[in-house]
């Protein structure tokens, strides 16, 4: 049925976005651990909210912090400096907390992070954190409970600090997603009209495309299988790349013949890399979706072709 074959190069048109979009979050991935980005920015904003590189340095030498670095959870670490890239909340206040009562009072160290913690803009936070590193038992002695109470206080700051990292973060690695977009788009000749027609045309193609459709998991995706999921797209005879030794007339994958041809083929890049910018959750929502679509249709199309129908 005409229906039943636009469903289908939709799908297998979604399940090339999600794979493009996915290979572009792998390659940020891989960007970002090669050159540390998480750590490194968790470190720069740990150094603006605490106002001091000392304390940081402190900070990270701690127990706590150690334990959810890898390299020392993996026991692989270089050197004697932690580079986690996430801190959680309960970690970062206890081990706040245990840092500055581990510093020496009267020692220069001491003064200078009492003058950097002044300088926090949070009063309430301000007053806990100096408490804590003067020791200051309140409420008649019970620390323990005045801790547990502010603890929650510091927690929410924490917590507030990072969602704003979080945010910036994710403007940052969408800036690089683009640029291996681009690259990606390129080198696989990612041509949404290409896609299209190769699917239309070529019904071998278009249920080999479908099926892989249907085992599509996004949370199994890695980094590492990027080159194994292109192969796979390859084998079943999906057009990726380029052949520059043929005319698209003989080749999909070939170069473009003509003004138009070329104005076409500029367009279906342009609109691959528009859809990888949407990202691969939203590319798997959509697919999802239509997997339901023709799973819901299916049993409708299998009675109409049923005998004496």
């Amino acid at each position: 049925m005409f229906g039943s074959e636009i469903l289908e190069v939709a799908i297998g048109l979604v399940f090339v976005f999600l794979f493009a979009s996915l290979t572009c979050s792998g390659i940020m991935e891989l960007i970002a651990k090669l050159l540390k980005l998480r750590s490194k920015h968790l470190k720069e904003e740990l150094t603006k909210l605490l106002k001091s590189e000392d304390l940081v340095k402190a900070l990270y030498q701690s127990h706590l912090v150690k334990e959810i670095s890898r390299g020392f959870v993996s026991g692989k670490a270089k050197d004697d400096t932690p580079n986690p890239d996430n801190i959680p909340a309960k970690h970062f206040v206890t081990a706040l907390i245990d840092t500055l009562l581990s510093i020496e009072k009267g020692s220069k160290e001491f003064a200078d992070i009492e003058e950097s913690i002044k300088k926090i803009d949070d009063a309430q936070i301000r007053e806990i954190l100096l408490k804590a590193l003067n020791g200051v038992r309140t409420q008649a002695g019970k620390w323990e409970d005045w801790l547990e109470k502010t603890r929650e206080s510091v927690e929410q700051w924490f917590d507030h600090s990072m969602d704003k990292l979080s945010l910036w973060y994710k403007k940052e690695s969408r800036k690089i997603i683009f640029v291996v977009g681009i690259l990606v788009t390129l080198v696989l000749n990612l041509d949404t009209f290409m896609i299209v027609k190769s699917l239309y045309q070529n019904e071998a193609l278009r249920s080999s495309v479908v099926a892989a459709a249907e085992k599509a998991d996004p949370a199994s995706f890695k980094p590492e299988n990027i080159g194994k999921t292109r192969h796979e797209l390859e084998q079943l005879g999906f057009p990726l790349g380029w052949n520059l030794g043929k005319s698209q007339n003989e080749d999909p994958r070939g170069y473009p013949v003509g003004e138009i041809a070329i104005i076409y083929k500029i367009i279906g890049l342009l609109l691959t890399l528009m859809a990888i910018s949407l990202g691969a959750p939203f590319w798997f929502d959509i697919l999802r979706k239509l997997m339901s679509y023709r799973k819901s249709i299916t049993p409708e199309k299998e009675d109409e072709e049923k005998p004496g129908k």
